[in-house]
Formats: C-alpha cells, structure tokens, sequence
C-alpha cells in the first residue's frame, strides 16, 4: 500500500515539474522553434543526467544497462520524446493547442488498456472511477473557450486532431515500453534516472537528425547564442526531462501506467493557478469547476 502511495506521489510531482518546465519551453521555442528546443533541451538534460548518474551510482553512462533495457528504453525514448512530442507540436499549429490537450488526455486510457492487455495488470472499479473524474475535469478545462484560439479549416482540424491522436498513442506506448525496459530478469528494477538517460539519447539522436536532414544547423547555432532562449531552455531541461520524466519513471516502478498517466495528465489543471497570479489570465468558471473534478479523481485514486 506503502508503495502505491509513493508511484502516485512521483506522478503528482511529475505533473508540477510538467507545468514548469512548459512555460520555459514556450518561451524558449518563441525564440528559436520547437524542433531546436528539442534537441537543444535532450542534450542539456543527457549532460545533467550523466552528471547526477555519476553522483548516485558511480558512472556517467548507464553501461551496466542490460541490451534488453537499451533496446526497450530507446524503443520508449523514440516514442515519448520525439514521436509524441513531434505529433503533438505540429497539431498545435493545425487544431489549436486547447484541441491538441484534449486528445493528448486520452494517453491514460491508451496506457491503461496497454496495462490489461499487455502488462497484465487489473483495475479495480476504483482506478476506473478515479481516472474518469481527473480526465472528465481535465477535458473540461481544456474545452473551454478561449477568444485567442485562431481559426482553422476542417481540413487541418482533421490532419491535427489524427496527430494530436497519434501523440497520446506514442505517449502511452512509451511509457509501457519503458516500464517494460526497466523490468529486470532477477525481478529488480533498473534505475529511473539512468533509464531516463537512456530514452533521452534515443530522443537526442532522432531530433538531430532530422535537423540536420532539414538543413537547420544555422537556425541551431542562432537558437545557442540567443542567451535568454538559453536560460529558459535550460531550466526547462532540469524540470522536464531531468526531474519530470525521472520522477515519472519512478513513478511507473510502483503504479499501473494507466494510473500514472492519469495523475500526469493534470497538467492543463495545475496551470491555472499559475496563469491566474502570474500572467493575470482571466479564468472562468468551467476552469474552476473542472479543476475540482479533476482533483476530486486524483484523490479517489489515492484513497484506493
């Protein structure tokens, strides 16, 4: 019981560590693109990883890694951070991000069939009751209105609302083959922040190649001196895929995946506050009610 407390504590944590690490992303990518943020935040978090890793276990590389864990981490890595980030991204650009986010809430249902299906793992009526509240809360916060949405065509709705789809399915399978990856044959389980390590090179590797398929090592160099850029990238890289996606990691060693998911996915509801203080967005009151809902579930899950 001990121990399911704590996964879903680690997934509450990754949650806040989420919202933080957005913001800088946001403001990171206004200046030098999204597809430079990527590489740029993958490679800073793979210095303060092995750094950390060093520290803790005595090694900067994970070599005590087993290829069992590389294939399925970097397998995990391709899906998570780049497949899913990628889909996600560009149905931003064609549906709108409040679309996108909704779509992207529906992760949890995909990692909780996965944990049925292939992890074996039941869910009592009370997971179901719980995940249903965090995610109704979720998509109604999401689906609120917002006079700043652009307009789009019914064809890029279509195009945004299959990549935003495709984006919880990556998100989903990541994070089964990563709790798969970190499985070890003597029963054990291998460690979150090396694992993280590992997923972040698969990703690392990926977004820079297609940079450099794209031709962009000129918009790269630009985005590297651009110092403000730099600064929020890197404070973005230790709270999201340093801290966020280790607590996430670690979260996966003693929950169900689906149950992860769902807590991490109250990420558009932890926002609020913060863009209520710090921004001084008006939020209405679906936000509110919605928020509640939300928590409402997050507890129904903890109680269980």
């Amino acid at each position: 019981m001990m121990e399911h407390r704590l996964g879903e504590l680690f997934a509450l944590v990754t949650a806040c560590c989420w919202v933080a690490s957005s913001f800088c992303f946001e403001s990171a990518g206004r200046r030098m693109g999204s597809l430079v943020v990527n590489l740029v935040r993958l490679v800073l978090a793979l210095g303060l990883l092995g750094m950390l890793c060093l520290v803790r276990r005595g090694m900067f590389l994970p070599l005590d890694a087993p290829a069992s864990a590389w294939l399925w981490l970097s397998l995990s890595g391709v899906l998570g951070f780049f497949l899913s980030d990628m889909c996600l991204f560009r149905a931003f650009v064609l549906q709108g991000a409040r679309r996108s986010m909704l779509m992207l809430s529906l992760a949890p249902v995909f990692a909780a069939l996965l944990d049925v299906l292939v992890r074996r793992y039941p869910l009592s009526w009370f997971d179901l009751l719980g995940m249903t509240l965090t995610l109704a809360g979720v998509m109604w916060v999401t689906l609120e209105r917002s006079g700043s949405d652009a307009p789009h065509t019914r064809r890029d709705k279509r195009q945004g609302a299959v990549l935003a789809l495709l984006a919880a399915v990556a998100q989903a399978l990541g994070a089964t083959t990563a709790a798969h990856g970190m499985r070890l044959e003597d029963g054990g389980q291998y460690d979150a922040m090396a694992a993280t390590f590992i997923r972040a090179v698969a990703g690392a590797v990926c977004f820079g190649l297609l940079i450099a398929a794209l031709g962009w090592g000129r918009r790269l160099m630009a985005g590297l001196k651009d110092r403000q850029a730099m600064i929020a990238v890197s404070c973005g890289a230790v709270m999201g895929p340093v801290l966020g996606v280790t607590f996430f990691l670690e979260s996966l060693q003693h929950v169900q995946s689906g149950v992860t998911q769902t807590i991490a996915s109250t990420v558009p509801v932890l926002m609020l506050p913060v863009v209520y203080f710090q921004r001084q967005e008006r939020i209405g009151l679906r936000s509110i009610s919605g928020a509640c809902v939300a928590v409402a579930g997050v507890v129904v899950l903890c109680l269980t």
